[in-house]
């Protein structure tokens, strides 16, 4: 009986059954590769519409502004007037006595430091708040439905394809990537301003959340591995993917290593190391979504000038029709009366 068991364990090691064949295609929903595609081409085509609508409007708030503190300046010089002394924020009334001074602090460093880190500051803080989302038992689920996005065999959502790029389940997952995104985004942000920096990051991010779904769904390797994919990984592969296009020379530092490295260099060498985890199978990281915020990057580096300005002439467009609109509306209310 002892020989027969072992023979038996000796068949079953050295005999082992064949892997079995990657499913095909057709076991896939429909759209594992259209859905994702075509979120990130009119999603991030409209993301850079709406980030230059909202510089537009911007710069023609604070040029009003400008406008009118300069002649309150002029007004107050010509009659030998003292200008008053810039009240607190009028939000910070409502806030408890000891509350105020602390609040009324904080707009004002709010509003000296440079605007890219604003936005920087601005995406964590969505990012912080999404995560808080997470904590309670009560909310989990439905932040898991609204947030993270299911990987195939799962049908792709463009919702989650989008939201999933501000959540995170862990603080240590989120803590990194904001740091990374703090350290090397913020020459990023300032070169774009808030407005494109934040268009940019919308659209990184559905190329991560794309990548993901379609990447996972052509390869062989990870067709059926399903999971869920949530993180600001992609945005900041991004980022740092442009980064590296601008500033190749810049100089990263890391713990394990006694030199800096050029961001190029160390860039390329990220993306290495994805790419072999994409192709391989490996299910630690999401690395197809790294590889799509590092392809948004570098994208961006050579053709965002061209997407920018396309984006704000259809901005400027959509601005004087709704103009148009208006001044018509204005003169059938005159009509009538």
């Amino acid at each position: 009986m002892l020989r027969r068991a072992a023979a038996l364990g000796r068949a079953r090691l050295f005999n082992s059954h064949p892997p079995s064949p990657s499913p095909s295609f057709a076991d896939l929903p429909p759209g594992s590769v259209r859905t994702p595609l075509l979120t990130l081409v009119l999603g991030g085509g409209a993301g850079l519409v709406v980030a230059a609508a909202a510089e537009q409007e911007a710069d023609t708030r604070a040029a009003r502004e400008t406008v009118g503190r300069l002649l309150r300046s002029a007004g107050a010089a010509l009659l030998g007037l003292e200008q008053p002394a810039a009240s607190p924020p009028a939000w910070t009334q409502s806030l408890p006595p000891g509350l105020r001074g602390l609040a009324a602090d904080a707009d004002a460093r709010w509003r000296r430091a440079p605007p890219g880190d604003r936005a920087i500051l601005a995406l964590a803080g969505v990012n912080v708040a999404v995560w808080l989302l997470f904590k309670p038992a009560m909310l989990r689920p439905a932040a898991e439905r609204l947030f993270a996005h299911a990987l195939p065999p799962a049908r792709a959502r463009p919702v989650t394809l989008f939201l999933s790029n501000v959540a995170h389940r862990g603080g240590l997952h989120l803590g990194l990537n904001l740091l990374a995104l703090w350290q090397l985004g913020r020459p990023v942000a300032e070169d774009l301003g808030p407005s494109q920096f934040l268009g940019f990051a919308a659209g990184a991010g559905l190329a991560a959340s794309a990548a993901a779904h379609a990447g996972r769904a052509l390869s062989p390797a990870a067709r059926f591995a399903g999971g869920t994919s949530l993180g600001l990984s992609g945005v900041v592969y991004g980022v740092v993917a442009l980064a590296a296009a601008t500033r190749p020379d810049q100089a990263v530092h890391f713990v394990f290593l006694d030199k800096p490295l050029r961001l190029a260099d160390a860039v390329a060498a990220l993306v290495a190391v994805d790419a072999i985890g994409a192709l391989a199978g490996w299910r630690v990281l999401d690395h197809w979504g790294h590889l799509g915020g590092a392809a948004a990057g570098w994208a961006y580096s050579r053709w965002g000038g061209a997407a920018w300005a396309a984006a704000s002439g259809a901005a400027r467009r959509a601005r004087a029709a709704r103009d148009d609109v208006d001044r018509w509306l204005e003169d059938r209310k005159h009509k009538q009366r």
